[in-house]
């Protein structure tokens, strides 16, 4: 019966030769991190007006805070004429 632990995943040519890829892609010498982040942030685009975006965010986020409050003030308006219908009525009736 072939199990995992009894079979292998590679032969042993094919992990040689996959092993031997990986060798051939690496680099002699390693990097140091300050080399790896000058690199990087060379690489990074130049980054935008953070005023500018900050300023319409806040905007945006108050005028939908807003019209939240406004749309969940209607729902429970709605909510409490639906439970209170009966009384509503009542009340319609002894204004006319």
């Amino acid at each position: 019966m072939s199990t995992v632990a009894t079979d292998s995943l590679l032969d042993e040519a094919d992990f040689l030769a996959e092993l031997g890829r990986l060798d051939t892609g690496m680099t002699a010498k390693r990097r140091s991190l300050e080399e790896h982040m000058i690199e990087a942030a060379a690489q990074q685009p130049a980054p935008i007006e953070p005023a500018a975006v900050q300023e319409e965010s806040v905007v945006l986020g108050r005028v939908a805070a807003i019209g939240f409050l406004v749309l969940m003030a209607a729902v429970g308006a709605a909510g409490a004429v639906l439970v209170f219908h009966d009384r509503l009525g009542l009340l319609l009736s002894r204004i006319q």
